[in-house]
């Protein structure tokens, strides 16, 4: 299964991205094909992140990697190595986000999740597809299933 890719033709180019990828993902491969188009090359967007040390061996690839990553997040935007007030310890503000199993009940629905979960741990819907069915990855379902236990339980 790929990420996505692009075709580079000067009359009707054309940018592919992989519906099931998460919404982050697609935003960083349309990033990475439109620099494909920029140098003029067609590709296909099938890195394994997971892999420690990932490295394309395609120069093109790296490049377009590098520009994803930079239009994404600019490196302007975090201090130099060892500058960071953090590693200092000046920085006391409290860490900010909610709590991403509540986030993910509210998102699709508590009952839609509470009966899917349900239905995996009674072996009629498998792991994977309920993981696919809410969007999540299968180590975030364990999770889920793990947390709506312990919230059952009280």
């Amino acid at each position: 299964e790929f990420r996505g890719f692009v075709i580079s033709d000067p009359l009707a180019p054309l940018i592919f991205l992989n519906g099931n990828d998460a919404r982050a993902a697609q935003t960083f491969t349309l990033m990475h094909e439109l620099a494909h188009l920029w140098v003029g090359e067609s590709g296909v967007s099938n890195l394994d992140y997971r892999r420690e040390g990932a490295k394309h061996p395609n120069p093109v690839e790296r490049f377009c990697y590098r520009v994803a990553a930079e239009v994404l997040l600019p490196e302007r935007d975090f201090p130099a190595a060892g500058q960071s007030d953090l590693s200092e310890g000046g920085d006391t503000r409290k860490p900010v986000g909610g709590d991403a199993n509540r986030n993910l009940l509210t998102r699709n629905s508590p009952t839609f999740t509470r009966a899917l979960v349900e239905s995996a741990l009674q072996g009629r819907t498998t792991e994977r597809e309920a993981a696919r069915l809410l969007n999540i990855s299968i180590p975030a379902f364990d999770n889920l299933v793990c947390w709506l236990t312990a919230e059952a339980a009280g």
